[in-house]
């Protein structure tokens, strides 16, 4: 007898940046293939059809709030992080820091089973 679980539903923060757009698609040839969902501060671009995409910005609880209660992940990937040239510590720590606190605090709700992240940054000084 397998334990296997299928995931039913998930949500890929920072889905239209490469390492996000991956696993999006990587979700989506799962099968049965989860709903999947993605925030993102701008869905313009590295879009995938069937994926629900939603302009949040993950410091800004109120929004991280709102667009939960209606994707209602039971798995969610953290992967948003600025641009890996770009180097501005402020920045880093804002959605590094700041937005990774907001989500888990938000995360904090029944149906959510998993919260995985990455950390794809090494600030050195």
């Amino acid at each position: 007898m397998s334990n296997k679980q299928d995931i039913t539903s998930a949500l890929v923060i920072g889905g239209c940046g490469n390492l996000g757009h991956n696993a999006v698609n990587q979700l989506l040839k799962l099968e049965p293939p989860p709903k999947v969902s993605v925030f993102d501060l701008h869905t313009t671009q590295n879009r995938s059809e069937g994926v629900d995409y939603y302009d949040v910005d993950i410091t800004n609880k109120s929004q991280v709030d709102s667009a939960l209660s209606k994707t209602r992940p039971q798995v969610i990937f953290h992967t948003a992080s600025p641009p890996p040239a770009l180097v501005d510590l402020p920045l880093y720590l804002k959605v590094n820091v700041e937005g990774t606190r907001v989500l888990l605090q938000s995360a904090k709700v029944s149906w959510i089973l998993s919260y995985i992240t990455s950390c794809k940054q090494y600030l050195w000084k």
